[in-house]
């Protein structure tokens, strides 16, 4: 089990991003949630084996047809099992 700690910076509130990630990230069985934040950046945790984070990764990346991620930042924390779904933080 792995966590991240991903924070999306670009045209990504607005655009359907967090229900995008949300609905490609669910079918993984990934644990974790998204969310807006203040400045205008999307944090998304995520716990889940290597093979599924890395395709939450590749999601994350991708955006939702009317985004543009300009920068990702990736960070690898200790997982907690806290999360039983993914869900989206209003």
């Amino acid at each position: 089990m792995k966590r991240l700690a991903i924070r999306v910076k670009g045209r990504v509130q607005g655009v359907g991003y967090r229900a995008f990630l949300h609905n490609g990230v669910v079918p993984l069985g990934v644990g974790g949630y998204v969310r807006n934040l203040s400045d205008g950046s999307v944090e998304i945790i995520a716990e889940g084996t290597e093979a599924q984070l890395n395709e939450v990764l590749k999601k994350a990346r991708a955006g939702s047809p009317f985004s543009e991620v300009t920068d990702m930042t990736v960070v690898e924390e200790k997982p907690t099992g806290e999360f039983e779904t993914f869900e989206i933080i209003h």
